[in-house]
């Protein structure tokens, strides 16, 4: 007999078949064909070479929890494809709101740069003004051989074709007016410089104010009526306006007071007037010539260094043409310790004193 042929005395009985299917069935794994050869006795030819029928009876059959579960992972499986489809989405979202910040922020690079030349563009423009109307200015300095600063007080001098309110009014230390340009009106030291070119005549009052700016024996302050207020630097420079009007004052470094009184700095005057503390414009009863007192410890370093360790006299002749004073001394104390007040004791014997030139 052959491997292949099986006889009637071998199969199994019908009872005995139904009965190891419910068996199996009950214990989860059915497999007909090795259900059949285990009961023939011949197991190995049935595991080798199934047929198509017991395993597509294999296949079809499945336990019940695997029909329970299949569902559940097919939910599963949907929801984890959508998650990484809404994640995709979202990165692609982000990806296009980062392409287009780039884009707005390159347009604004863009714009920066153009305003950056523009600005640039305003600027050399402006330099390039200053520039020309600078030259005219000094231009006009060096060429000003014919004007005449002797003369009435009220001298005025307009400068190239600047319009009539772009200028600032300065009255020198002789008394006369000047109207300077507004470009050399932008800061402290370019008004400073204007003011050392502008004395440069050879007659005796530009000489006696030129010495006096070379040696930096002068100092500013606007002039408001009654009241002067003193210009110490470039900080006290944003007070001034179109149209201001800006006294130029003689440094008296010391004088002579007597109780109330103080002494008219002037060689030609010295009249006593009444002394009054503070920024007060004083006009000495003699001559009409204007001063103002201030204590040496409320004035500014640059004022303080004109202060000479020896005193030394100087020719004062020469100074009677000048009218615009500010006196600046250590006042005497009075009875309570002050340098301010009404009531002087002390008096200085010496009279009025001048750095040398």
């Amino acid at each position: 007999m052959s491997n292949t042929q099986v006889s009637e005395n071998m199969l199994p009985k019908r009872s005995d078949v139904f009965t190891m299917l419910l068996h199996n069935r009950a214990s989860g794994s059915i497999n007909p064909g090795t259900l059949i050869a285990s009961t023939l006795g011949v197991n190995r030819p049935f595991q080798q070479q199934p047929s198509l029928f017991y395993a597509s009876e294999q296949s079809s059959i499945s336990s019940p929890w695997q029909r329970d579960v299949a569902p559940a992972d097919a939910d599963a499986s949907r929801k984890r494809r959508r998650v990484r489809r809404s994640e995709r989405e979202k990165s692609e979202a982000d990806l296009n709101t980062t392409q287009l910040q780039l884009k707005v922020t390159e347009l604004e690079l863009k714009l920066t740069k153009l305003e950056l030349e523009a600005r640039e563009e305003r600027l050399r423009r402006e330099e390039e003004k200053i520039q020309t109307a600078r030259n005219d200015g000094i231009s006009f300095f060096h060429g000003a051989n014919d004007v005449n600063i002797s003369g009435s007080p009220s001298f005025n001098v307009y400068w190239g074709r600047m319009a009539p309110h772009a200028w600032v009014l300065l009255v020198d230390i002789t008394g006369k007016e000047y109207q300077m340009p507004e470009f050399f009106s932008g800061s402290y030291s370019s008004f400073k410089s204007a003011i050392s070119l502008l004395f440069k005549q050879d007659v005796s009052e530009g000489q006696i104010q030129r010495r006096i700016v070379w040696n930096r024996q002068y100092d500013l302050a606007i002039d408001q009526g009654h009241q002067l207020l003193p210009i110490d630097g470039e900080h006290d420079w944003s007070k001034v306006e179109s149209g201001t009007k800006i006294v130029m004052r003689f440094l008296a470094i010391e004088t002579r007071f007597r109780d109330q009184w103080c002494q008219c700095p002037s060689v030609t005057c010295r009249r006593w007037n009444q002394y009054i503390s503070g920024p007060i414009s004083l006009q000495c009863s003699g001559c009409n010539r204007r001063f103002q007192v201030s204590d040496r410890n409320t004035c500014s370093k640059e004022v303080k260094r004109l202060f000479p360790s020896k005193p030394r006299r100087h020719m004062q002749n020469s100074l009677s043409s000048v009218r615009n004073f500010h006196i600046v001394c250590r006042l005497p104390l009075d009875a309570a310790g002050s340098r301010e007040g009404a009531s002087l004791r002390t008096t200085y014997g010496r009279t009025i004193e001048y750095s040398p030139f």
